[in-house]
């Protein structure tokens, strides 16, 4: 069961990645270094969070790499202004849940009864990452 769940885990993760990856369909608009900047730590935030091996490093290691895409996704907020202020508020809020989700996992068996709710927590993420990522593609690209 717990091949499964990390399984699950790992491709939630996954469509958070890619939602957060490069686009190649270039923009016009010139980049924002900040802004651009900013993004692209949160990239690799999202990037560390999907690499994470919970077998290994365990649920801690989860709730640290959320918390780091939460405090890139507080960087990237006061460089875009408001420009994009609903669909950063959409991340916040989905990464809020996946800590609260997060927060009560202490051990594998608990991971195993909460794994609808994790998948359900990180889809939201992945949801509103993807969202972002197309408010953002004219001036990042």
């Amino acid at each position: 069961m717990l091949k499964f769940i990390l399984c699950s885990l790992t491709a939630a993760i996954a469509m958070l990645a890619v939602a957060c990856g490069d686009d190649d369909g270039g923009g016009d608009a010139t980049p924002t270094p900040s802004v651009c900047d900013a993004e692209e730590a949160l990239q690799q935030a999202v990037t560390n969070l999907a690499d994470i091996n919970v077998v290994s490093e365990g649920t801690n290691a989860l709730n640290t790499a959320v918390a780091d895409v939460k405090t890139e996704l507080d960087d990237l907020k006061t460089a875009v202004g408001s420009d994009v202020a609903d669909e950063v508020d959409d991340l916040q809020t989905a990464v809020s849940d996946a800590e609260d989700t997060l927060s009560g996992i202490d051990n594998d068996a608990t991971l195993n009864e909460k794994i609808d709710d994790v998948q359900s927590a990180f889809t939201g993420v992945a949801t509103a990452a993807a969202a972002l990522k197309d408010a953002l593609s004219q001036e990042c690209s």
